[in-house]
Parts: structure tokens; C-alpha cells; sequence
């Protein structure tokens, strides 16, 4: 394939073309569309750890158009505190989860849009609590609407696009200074927009505080609902091998992940001239850790492309925790990251998934339709298709 092809083929389908590079093995890195593609999964980690301060500084959730939310104290007590808050919040709203994904698991639904609504309905009041103004709330469902869903920025012309983003950072901007000149230090927080509020200073422009808030809505509507949305459409896909009903929830949402990486490309900046993988790198490239070519590389994991659940049999969870090395093959499994910057709420986002996986006990799902291959966006998310859900 001649460079040309090469790059019409990119822009229409990335994976065609990180498969064509990546998939015997043969190139730890490669230059695609003027970036270097990084697919070896020990030197991601390192790139990722940044130990050596060979990268300037990045954090894929607290990077916005102001630069790095700082200082990495505040984007560490952000992240605990709402963790903590989220973990008490799923407990407590458990029962409910039940309710809301028999509404969701009709006859026939359309994915991954489904998903996506389903886990933002779920957290909706963790996000703005039920005390906030309605039509702020109803402005938060826009937000899904418009630029969450995987399909989202193709319904709206550039003009509409504006005006909303515009009307929701007036509404937002009045909400946040309003809780400003009322919020109690010593009360806990009533959702996540406090927890921002309570860890930023006086003097941090309104307009960085929304950008790290809307950053959570992505997550909780869009990362974790895109990765329902593959767990559901992976696991309807292979519905025909009964062994997969053995395969533990978890084991399918793990493989799931490898396979289908919703941070399917993370981008670094190199801070000084140096070496990566035998090629000399300098600031003025972009490195791209690709979660995705480094989870088929064969040369980091058995039968790569083979959706395989039962392969995570034996391993625990420690895959997860950068600071437990090891000898298994899965420490190259890097769908959160790795290093100081992992995203903290990976388990909490992968035991949430595995919990309404376990609700599908009952049903046997099927695929009935779907689109060629999944939308080349900053977040993968899975084709469009339509499932079919029927009571055993």
C-alpha cells in the first residue's frame, strides 16, 4: 500500500492501518500521518511513567485548551475525593441499577447509544445533585446528546455547535459561583461539580473548572458507556460458543479492553532530544502510545486478536497496579494508562460494567446489525448495531 492509500485508508478506518504495521510484530514504533505510533508494550509503559522526565508533563483527564490542571496535588485530591464519592454513591444507588437496565434492555435497542445513557441516567445526580437547577440538569443531557454519543457531532452544523457550548458554559459559569459564595469547606460534597470547586482556588478562571467537569461527564457517560457498549457487543457477537457463559464477568470486560481500548491512542510531547525504540525522537514530534497496537502485538500477547475471556483466568486484578510488577504477560495491558497519571477510576469503572453484565444473566443477546467498523474518534467507541435481547 503506497503512502497515499495509506492515508486515505487512515483517515477513514485507523485500526485497518495500525493492524497492517502492528499485527506480525515486526515494528515496536512507526511513523503514520506524521506521528510516531509506539506498539512495544514495555517501552509504552516507560514513555507513559515518564520516571526521567523525557515528556513534558500531561495527564490525559485534567488536560484541557488552559493547559494541565495544576498543581498535581490538586488533580490527585480531585481524583481520590471523587472516587470516594462515587464509590459511596454506586453503593447506595445499587438497587436501582437493576430497574434501569431492564428499561434499557429492550427487545431491540441501538448501541452503543444505549450504553451510554444507561451509565449517564445511573450517575446522572452524581454529577449535579438533584438540588441543582432543572434546567441546568436538562443542559447536562444535552451535553450527551450533542457531544457524547459516538454519532453526536454529526447531527449538529458548526454554528448550533458554538451557541450550545456557549449557553451551557453561561449556565454553568452562574452555577459555579453561586456554589462558590455558599459552599461550606467542612460539609461534604453533594456531586462532583463540588468536588472541583472545593479543590480549586479562588483565583482558577471558571472556564478551566468546566472544562475539568465537563471532563468527568465524558468519562462517566462516554468512556464508561463505550466500554459497556463493546462488553455488550463482544459478548453478542460470540454468543454461539456456550463455553462463554463460564467466562466470568470480569474475565469478559478485561478482554474486552484489551481488544478494544476506549484510550486507544495516548499523546505524549518529547521534552528533549532522545531515543525510543531505535528512533531519535525531538520536541517538535508527537508520540502516540497506542493502547490498541499494543494489545494485538504479538510479541507482547498469545493469539493476540483472539477474543479469549478465559485467558485472564489466572490472573488477579494486580494487572491494574502499576506498582506490582509481574511476570505475567498482562503487564503490558495499558487501557488506563500507566504511571502516576493511571486513571484512578479504572476498577471502579470496570466493576460497574461487570456488575450490569452480571444483570444480563437472563437474556440471550444477539447482534442483528452493525456498521462497517467503529468511528475513528478521540474515544473508541464501538460501530453502531442493534441488539436483540430475549428472556431465556
Amino acid at each position: 500500500m503506497d503512502e497515499k492509500n495509506i492515508l486515505e485508508t487512515w483517515y477513514r478506518n485507523p485500526f485497518e492501518i495500525l493492524d497492517l504495521f502492528f499485527s506480525n510484530g515486526e515494528h515496536p514504533i512507526k511513523k503514520i500521518n506524521g506521528e510516531l505510533i509506539l506498539a512495544e508494550g514495555n517501552t509504552a509503559k516507560q514513555v507513559l511513567a515518564n520516571k526521567e522526565g523525557l515528556f513534558t508533563e500531561h495527564s490525559d483527564f485534567f488536560t484541557s485548551s488552559h493547559g494541565v490542571f495544576g498543581p498535581r496535588e490538586k488533580q490527585q485530591e480531585i481524583s481520590l475525593h471523587a472516587k470516594q464519592f462515587l464509590t459511596h454513591y454506586l453503593k447506595r444507588n445499587k438497587s436501582t441499577l437493576k430497574e434501569k437496565v431492564t428499561q434499557a434492555f429492550t427487545l431491540e435497542s441501538q448501541w452503543p447509544d444505549t450504553g451510554n445513557w444507561l451509565l449517564y441516567h445511573h450517575l446522572e445526580f452524581a454529577l449535579l445533585n438533584k438540588n441543582s437547577p432543572k434546567h441546568l440538569r436538562k443542559s447536562m443531557k444535552q451535553v450527551v446528546k450533542r457531544a457524547v454519543l459516538s454519532d453526536a457531532k454529526d447531527n449538529y452544523n458548526e454554528i448550533s455547535r458554538k451557541l450550545f457550548r456557549f449557553s451551557i458554559k453561561v449556565a454553568l459559569s452562574k452555577e459555579i459561583k453561586k456554589r462558590r459564595s455558599t459552599l461550606n469547606v467542612t460539609v461534604e460534597p453533594s456531586d462532583l461539580l463540588d468536588i472541583i470547586i472545593k479543590a480549586t482556588p479562588d483565583n482558577l478562571k471558571t472556564p478551566a473548572i468546566i472544562e475539568i467537569f465537563f471532563s468527568f461527564i465524558f468519562s462517566i457517560a462516554g468512556s464508561v458507556g463505550f466500554l459497556l457498549g463493546w462488553s455488550i457487543y463482544m459478548l453478542a457477537s460470540n454468543n454461539h460458543a456456550k463455553t462463554f457463559e463460564k467466562a466470568k464477568p470480569s474475565w469478559i470486560v478485561l478482554e474486552t479492553l484489551r481488544l478494544w481500548p476506549v484510550a486507544w491512542n495516548l499523546s505524549r510531547k518529547p521534552a528533549v532530544n532522545h531515543t525510543i525504540a531505535g528512533v531519535n525522537v525531538t520536541p517538535q514530534d508527537t508520540v502516540i502510545v497506542c493502547p490498541y497496537a499494543v494489545h494485538r502485538n504479538p510479541n507482547n500477547w498469545k493469539q493476540a486478536t483472539t477474543f479469549n475471556p478465559f485467558r485472564w483466568q489466572r490472573e488477579s486484578k494486580n494487572h491494574l497496579q502499576h506498582k506490582k510488577e509481574t511476570k505475567s504477560q498482562n503487564n503490558t495491558f495499558i487501557p488506563f494508562g500507566w504511571g502516576e497519571h493511571i486513571c484512578p477510576a479504572a476498577h471502579l469503572s470496570m466493576q460497574l460494567v461487570e456488575h450490569i453484565l452480571t444483570l444480563l444473566t437472563p437474556y440471550q443477546l444477539t447482534v442483528l446489525h452493525q456498521e462497517a467498523h467503529p468511528p475513528a474518534s478521540a474515544a473508541l467507541a464501538p460501530p453502531q448495531f442493534i441488539l436483540q435481547s430475549i428472556i431465556k
